[in-house]
């Protein structure tokens, strides 16, 4: 199974969530480690049960992982990517 985060704790990231839950149910190829976020307040909450883990200096870290960019607003979206 390949690790997968969703940058985005918001209601777009708990959709996605909601998706990557459902393809595992299928056939299972999602580790999901949890969410990133830019918001600082939101990190070491929990969201679905998951981690809120930090924001995209996470990934720095944890490079080999994959991201789901779930940020509703477009420009917002483009920042982050």
């Amino acid at each position: 199974m390949k690790d997968i985060v969703i940058f985005g704790a918001g209601g777009h990231g708990r959709e996605i969530h909601q998706l990557i839950e459902d393809i595992n149910v299928r056939s299972a190829q999602w580790n999901f480690l949890g969410f990133l976020d830019g918001d600082h307040a939101k990190h070491g909450s929990k969201l679905h049960g998951f981690p809120v883990l930090g924001d995209e200096s996470w990934l720095e870290r944890n490079s080999a992982c994959h991201v789901v960019v779930a940020v509703g607003g477009v420009p917002a979206r483009w920042r982050v990517v």
